[in-house]
């Protein structure tokens, strides 16, 4: 879904959320979305860590399944 060391999806990877959004849209479930990052350390001088890095792609996501059928709670 995200190339290393971005918040931003892949062109795939935004294909890919917007086509589960559509579906996942339609249950009555709660739905809980985190974001992940790989293994390799990431740190800028900024501050800028894994930790930001992986929530950045969580609300990356949650926005662009918004955008495509979710309903927010």
């Amino acid at each position: 879904f995200f190339e290393s060391g971005n918040a931003s999806p892949s062109s795939m990877g935004k294909e890919l959320i917007a086509k589960l959004a559509g579906k996942l849209g339609k249950l009555p479930n709660s739905l809980y979305i985190e974001g992940h990052t790989d293994s390799r350390p990431f740190a800028s001088e900024t501050g800028y860590s894994n930790w930001e890095l992986s929530s950045d792609r969580a609300n990356a996501a949650r926005r662009l399944m918004a955008e495509n059928g979710l309903r927010p709670e």
